[in-house]
């Protein structure tokens, strides 16, 4: 619209200066001097002509200018405000003559290199409010002339052909500057009262574009009152149609807009808005009902589509933009069908792709691509949105609604509804991009119900575990990749998986394999690598582990993760343990004290006093027995057995031999020191010690290694 105003108000001030100048030649006289004189005072400005060429009367009256120059406002940047290499003015002579001078039809009218500079600087002073009085006298030519620098009078310009024409406009505000340059433009004006008509094409900062527009009432918009516009504007692949009715005073406009900017981020660079963004922001296509000012547009009941982001034309979209500030700002209220924040995000790697599509693919190394995260500094965004669904890498989310702000980099999404892989919570995400490295949080997350399988592969990577879970979470990290994220991860949080299975490994086989093997310690037969089988052919893809629940918290700093409370829980078993996961390398090391159920119903089961381990890394993980504590527990249970048959007493199976040792010695010393000072007695009690003490040996001896012969030892 402004390119539109600019364009009138520069050719009707020349059209000006032309009514004069057939005045002039009309009346005869001195031209170039009176036409000087006339129309600086018509202007208020200093008019200056280098020439004026070949006038004449008949057969229609015409003339040429060279060299006219229309001085600028004081204190404006260029020396004037208006020139023309060359102009070359025709009328008709007939209704001249019987309308002695009041009916003025020009017949052709050419501008050979005109060029206008617009100024506006930062007080809000401009300098194309022609007409303001100079100090030279009025005649009577010059009271015919209104304010604005136009006749009272009706006049026909006919058409005007503008070649190798240029506009500059500075804004000293916002201290940006747009120049048509190039321009090829025919306006048509048989009235001031009728529509004026314009089609060109220019360089508009240095793209090339495409004019078309209709002002229907050009008086009022040169009067700067009440006025409509109809617009087709292009730049490069990028169109902007309109219909608009401008009101009077300060630029205020409202009526339908239609934006398609394929090339979103190139148009907005032509207007002087250049987004340091480097990914997204590549289109836009935006219609509907449309209010605004000069630096300000707002929009109700619009079709929107920003990138592959669109909103729901069924829905609410009062939507404002505001690019008067230091950034450019859209607020509102929005219901979108889809929310894809994916062209903002950098790629998932071959091997995460590869990962979440096999499961016997590796598991990925941490990505060391670097987010992008300028798009959080280039707008401020303050939006109430419902969308049908959200679209990250490897995450889709169901209906949300969500409060999304932006403000001078830092980001609060608060998804107030979240309905995510058949569950929903709620939960913050924070982001602080203005530091070199960005912050990124997640506050008060809270997910129930939801499909552990598709959770686990799309967002973690692992495509071996299934059930019904939920998370609850705390957690931030510092950094511009995933790879940072791991590193520097910290926070708080739990998790709990029912009616689940984890594919690969079967833990209840294993467990009930140790069982059987205390049994047959128990019964004398003591075979650890009779385990070490059972616990390989445990594991394999055709292996799996049912669980009815899954639970644990954990604390996490720096991207090592503490797991506290571990259970797992099944048909026929129970583990319970804790364990260390080291996200930086992908290594862990768990550690948990198997209980084993006879039955389903079984509400106390047998606990087996064998770790079980698991360990390695995330892509070769270990599941195993520690057989040394294996080897140490039944030598115990042994020694247990065997210390409470030799002295008739039963051992504290919570105490380890030592502390059992321990407190039979004390017995039997306050036993002795009780006893009084019978030597005889006390001669006979220490045979019998000894005697007891090299039983207790050789029961020790024939338990542990049976009743061998010393050849045999």
């Amino acid at each position: 619209m402004r390119i539109i105003t600019w364009i009138v108000g520069g050719i009707v001030a020349l059209g000006v200066i032309g009514v004069i100048a057939l005045n002039v030649i009309i009346s005869g006289g001195d031209h170039k001097t009176l036409i000087e004189e006339q129309a600086t005072k018509a202007l208020g400005r200093t008019v200056t002509v280098e020439e004026v060429t070949d006038s004449r009367i008949f057969p229609n009256p015409s003339f040429g200018l060279k060299g006219l120059v229309i001085a600028n406002a004081d204190g404006m940047s260029d020396p004037y405000f208006a020139s023309v290499g060359e102009a070359r003015i025709q009328v008709k002579l007939m209704p001249l003559i019987t309308s002695r001078g009041n009916d003025i039809q020009i017949d052709g009218f050419v501008l050979t290199a005109p060029q206008v500079n617009l100024e506006k600087r930062a007080n809000g002073d401009v300098n194309w409010l022609l007409g303001t009085s100079t100090d030279a006298p009025e005649s009577e030519a010059d009271s015919e002339t209104d304010s604005a620098g136009t006749s009272d009078r009706d006049f026909n310009l006919g058409t005007v052909q503008l070649t190798e024409g240029k506009v500059t406009y500075r804004d000293g505000a916002s201290d940006q500057v747009f120049i048509a340059d190039d321009a090829d433009i025919t306006l048509t004006l048989t009235s001031l009262a009728d529509p004026l008509k314009v089609d060109g094409t220019m360089l508009f900062q240095g793209e090339p574009a495409s004019l078309k527009a209709t002002v229907t009432t050009p008086r009022a918009l040169m009067d700067n009152t009440a006025a409509s516009i109809n617009l087709n504007f292009g730049v490069s692949d990028n169109t902007v149609d309109t219909q608009i009715n401008l009101a009077g005073g300060d630029l205020a406009y409202d009526g339908f807009l239609d934006i398609d900017a394929p090339s979103l981020k190139s148009l907005l660079a032509t207007l002087g808005m250049d987004l340091p963004v480097e990914n997204g922001f590549n289109r836009l296509n935006i219609s509907g009902d449309v209010s605004g000012t000069g630096t300000r547009m707002s929009f109700s009941d619009a079709n929107i589509t920003f990138d592959e982001i669109s909103n729901d034309a069924n829905g609410t979209t009062d939507i404002v933009f505001d690019w008067g500030g230091t950034r450019p700002k859209v607020s509102g209220q929005i219901d979108l069908t889809a929310l894809d924040l994916r062209p903002y995000l950098p790629e998932p790697s071959e091997q995460v792709t590869a990962a979440k599509a096999d499961k016997n693919a590796a598991f990925p190394p941490w990505p060391e691509d670097r987010i992008d995260f300028s798009p959080l500094r280039a707008v401020d965004v303050d939006l109430k949105a419902t969308t049908e669904s959200i679209f990250l890498h490897g995450m889709t989310f169901g209906s949300s609604g969500l409060d999304f702000n932006i403000n001078n980099g830092v980001l609060t999404a608060a998804l107030t509804e979240l309905n995510l892989y058949d569950g929903g919570g709620r939960g913050t995400l924070y982001v602080n991009s203005r530091q070199n490295s960005p912050t990124v949080e997640l506050r008060n997350v809270s997910l129930t119900g939801m499909n552990a399988q598709t959770f686990a592969t799309e967002v973690l990577g692992l495509s071996r575990l299934s059930g019904v879970g939920g998370l609850d979470a705390n957690l931030s990290a510092r950094g511009s990749t995933v790879a940072d994220f791991m590193r520097t991860l910290s926070g708080s949080g739990s998790f709990a998986i029912d009616k689940g299975a984890v594919e690969g490994v079967d833990i209840g086989k294993i467990v009930k394999s140790a069982s059987a093997l205390l049994d047959g310690v128990q019964g004398g037969n003591f075979d650890v690598s009779a385990l070490a089988t059972a616990v390989a052919a445990a594991q394999g893809p055709a292996s799996e582990t049912q669980f009815t629940n899954l639970n644990s918290s954990f604390q996490v700093n720096n991207g090592l993760l503490q797991a506290q409370n571990i259970l797992m829980q099944g048909p026929f078993f129970m583990i319970e343990g804790n364990g260390r996961v080291n996200l930086p390398d992908q290594s862990m090391t768990m550690q948990f004290v198997p209980t084993v159920y006879q039955t389903l119903e079984a509400v106390s089961g047998r606990k087996l006093n064998i770790p079980l381990q698991v360990s390695g890394t995330f892509n070769q993980p270990k599941v195993g027995f520690d057989t040394q504590g294996l080897v140490r527990g039944v030598v115990e249970d042994r020694l247990r057995g065997l210390l409470g048959d030799a002295t008739g007493t039963q051992l504290n199976g919570e105490q380890s031999i030592e502390d059992n040792l321990r407190g039979l010695a004390g017995d039997a010393l306050s036993r002795r020191l009780g006893g009084g000072d019978q030597d005889d007695t006390a001669g006979e009690e220490n045979e019998e010690e000894a005697s007891t003490e090299e039983e207790i040996a050789g029961a020790l001896i024939n338990g542990l290694f049976g009743n061998r012969q010393k050849d045999e030892d």
